[in-house]
């Protein structure tokens, strides 16, 4: 999917224009919740070839949420550490895609 959005924006649009007007390659990022970076940082979850292609192009930014330690596996993740941007939640929120899918499934939205 990334690597759609990347072609797509990147080589059918030309990148995306700065403020002068010049376009430009985007950086394509994946933008997801801490359960995924702790199942990133699980050993022989996802392939090596996988943690590259999404962390090593654009890399990750992820939400911060209560109970995960999202520090931990992200330290977890060597080479790839700094490709990866924490985005703290400074209000508790109690949501995920995980659970508005169970909800969907359920017919309570």
């Amino acid at each position: 999917m990334l690597d759609h959005f990347k072609h797509e924006i990147n080589e059918v649009l030309g990148g995306i224009p700065d403020e002068q007007g010049v376009r430009k390659k985007a950086r394509i990022a994946l933008l997801a919740g801490s359960d995924l970076l702790q199942t990133m940082s699980t050993p022989g979850v996802w392939s090596p070839e996988d943690l590259g292609r999404i962390l090593g192009d654009g890399g990750m930014y992820v939400v911060e949420r209560a109970g995960a330690d999202v520090q931990e596996a992200k330290a977890s993740m060597g080479k790839w550490a700094d490709q990866i941007s924490i985005i703290p939640q400074n209000i508790p929120i109690d949501l995920s895609s995980t659970k508005v899918r169970l909800f969907r499934q359920k017919g309570m939205v």
